[in-house]
């Protein structure tokens, strides 16, 4: 846990134990779960806020649902995760499980390549992206209600060597924030985070571009945003750091200073 206002490393949670990332912290901010990788796959495990209580939620290789990818959380029905999962050959399938790790029900989704489910703050829709492509790693961002009573909406445009990625509504579900990668004729590569009115009017740059910068998690005020990027730090170097700005653009900080270590993963400040 970092302190975001002094910037400070705070409290570590986990024992060390290589692979766990993609921390979902539950709408009262009590539970975390989290993706933990291995050479079996990935599987689904929750605890406490202080990490005590560890335990499995999806294994790897569960009946419905292999390889269980960044799960979301319900903040209006908190006993519910949305999450993509990995099928192999197969297309991903979208469940909806409790947090006892029991599936309640399925969503189609309609392409075979999609992830990064985030509610909007009612509970009633889901935006993620999606690709035509199975082995897309990003696409366009989508909507869709919970209950699947309608085909997913296209929301944003990436347009020709650009797809988009890690979408996270605003608290009031005015906005999406996410990330757009780009590449240009010499096959440089940069990510900028970005703004889009829920219908997928007024799209408005909040990051400069001139970095990867992605993952965007919003403050519980939305009134900031955290993000990770390799753009260059206060050791002067490009490796992957936690990075705060105003959700207007400025005051942009790097966080964590002065411990060792990257952020290869996203951060998390309030629930997907």
């Amino acid at each position: 846990m970092i302190d975001t206002a002094t910037g400070m490393v705070e409290t570590k949670l986990t024992d060390g134990t290589p692979g766990r990332q993609f921390p979902t912290i539950s709408p009262d901010r009590s539970t975390i779960v989290y993706a933990q990788t291995s050479d079996h796959g990935i599987e689904l495990r929750m605890m406490a806020a202080d990490g005590s209580g560890d335990r499995p939620v999806l294994t790897a290789d569960s009946d419905f649902c292999h390889n269980p990818q960044r799960p979301a959380w319900n903040p209006v029905d908190t006993s519910e995760l949305a999450v993509a999962c990995r099928n192999g050959e197969d297309p991903d399938t979208m469940a909806l499980i409790s947090v006892d790790g029991t599936l309640r029900s399925t969503i189609n989704i309609g392409f075979p390549s999609f992830d990064d489910p985030t509610y909007s703050p009612d509970g009633k829709t889901l935006a993620f992206w999606a690709a035509p492509n199975p082995a897309a790693g990003s696409g366009a961002i989508y909507t869709q209600p919970v209950n699947g009573s309608a085909a997913p909406k296209q929301v944003s445009s990436p347009g020709p060597r650009a797809s988009d990625a890690d979408p996270i509504w605003s608290p009031d579900g005015q906005y999406l924030y996410f990330r757009r990668a780009t590449e240009d004729a010499g096959g440089g590569a940069s990510a900028q985070i970005l703004r889009v009115q829920a219908d997928g009017s007024a799209v408005t740059p909040i990051t400069d571009g001139t970095a990867v910068d992605q993952d965007p998690t919003v403050s519980p005020d939305g009134s900031h945003l955290a993000f990770k990027s390799n753009r260059t730090n206060a050791a002067g170097t490009q490796d992957e750091q936690i990075w705060v700005i105003g959700v207007d653009g400025t005051g942009l900080r790097q966080i964590g200073i002065g411990k060792p270590g990257t952020a290869p993963g996203p951060p998390e400040w309030s629930r997907r």
